[in-house]
């Protein structure tokens, strides 16, 4: 009866045994998932961009054409300016003296002209009727002559005077925008070179200047109506790309390409205009110029599942046995958070979109085709 038991124990034993050993076989994981989507064929412009600098259309430098004392200023900085609003002025009393004195060297020399002219006649008059010699006469008409000279020095003089008197009222020679003022009031201007009071800006138009790569400008002169000839230049114009990220309400028009290339940079400057009635464009602001070339073909991917090393860009795929390939591809821009695939892309891929980090190159995966928008 013991032994019974016994042998009905071990088999128990061995049975339990052989069912542990079977629970604890390894079984491989199945291949990581993936999702999975087509290259979406589509035309796109890529778009050229380059650096530009802002400058207003027209800038002048507000200076004291004579030596005074600055006595007023008529604005507050940061104004609108209209063209001959005065600005400035000048201490004007010893200019004022100074057309006074001029005035009355005209007049005096005015009156030695007129006797000058009388005694001229009269000697005239003598040496018709013998009473005088040849040589008197033109004596006299020497003297005449001098004294209409001299009147002519007085009245340019008197000119001078009255320039330099109105040269005391500083005005702006164009509508704009004004600066600070550079020199306070009291000090003396005008002493040796012209002093510097301020700058008004014409603002309502704005230059953008930029360079270009001599060979994009050659590429460019075949593709776009951008022609040398300002005359014959068709309407080519560019987008303005603020530091925000903002592109500028309206698009600038490219109306001057330098004649000439830098040899240092092998670069031509271009310039382009626009309105800036919103005055939202500073003088001085760096902005990306940017233009659309011809469209083209491209296959497009999510931006996401492009992988780079040092040999360049690339895309993980799937074959049709679930293996992951890489896939080289020669990329372009980006558009709408696509990226342009310009080679190496097959129309029919199955570009990994999702899961790149679980996917490696030779091994299994389990596909999942992404959902459409």
């Amino acid at each position: 009866m013991l032994c019974r038991k016994t042998l009905v124990g071990l088999c128990l034993t061995a049975f339990a045994l052989t069912a542990c050993s079977k629970s604890n076989e390894y079984a491989a994981p199945p291949p990581p998932p993936v999702t999975v989507a087509a290259p979406v064929a589509q035309q796109v412009a890529p778009t050229v961009r380059f650096t530009g600098r802002l400058e207003a259309v027209e800038t002048v430098e507000i200076r004291a054409r004579v030596k005074g004392f600055l006595r007023e200023r008529r604005f507050e900085p940061g104004d609108l300016i209209k063209k001959d609003q005065i600005l400035f002025l000048i201490e004007q009393d010893s200019f004022r003296a100074d057309v006074n004195a001029a005035e009355a060297r005209l007049s005096q020399a005015q009156a030695a002209a007129s006797l000058a002219q009388i005694v001229y006649e009269r000697n005239k008059e003598a040496f018709d009727l013998g009473g005088t010699s040849a040589l008197e006469l033109r004596t006299r008409e020497a003297e005449l002559e001098q004294a209409k000279a001299v009147v002519l020095e007085a009245d340019a003089a008197l000119d001078t005077a009255k320039l330099d008197l109105q040269y005391t009222e500083i005005r702006s020679p164009i509508d704009g925008r004004i600066t600070e003022a550079f020199v306070d009031l009291g000090n003396l201007v005008g002493s040796g070179d012209s002093t510097l009071l301020a700058k008004v800006i014409d603002d309502t138009v704005i230059h953008a200047f930029f360079e270009i790569p001599e060979i994009t400008l050659l590429e460019h002169l075949d593709k776009t109506d951008t022609q040398r000839d300002n005359s014959k230049r068709g309407k080519f114009t560019v987008a303005l790309v603020l530091a925000d990220g903002a592109t500028y309400l309206n698009r600038a028009t490219i109306n001057y390409i330098d004649p000439e290339v830098d040899r240092h940079t092998g670069t031509v400057q271009v310039r382009a205009t626009v309105p800036n009635s919103d005055t939202k464009l500073f003088p001085g602001m760096f902005v990306r110029v940017e233009f659309a070339e011809k469209p083209i073909d491209a296959l497009l991917v999510p931006d996401a599942a492009i992988q780079r090393d040092l040999s360049g860009a690339f895309l993980l795929t799937v074959a049709a046995d679930n293996t992951v390939n890489r896939t080289p591809v020669e990329i372009g821009q980006v558009f709408d958070g696509m990226r342009a695939c310009l080679s190496g892309l097959s129309p029919d891929a199955s570009v990994i979109v999702v899961g790149t980090q679980r996917a490696r190159v030779g091994a299994k995966v389990t596909p999942k085709p992404a959902q459409a928008n």
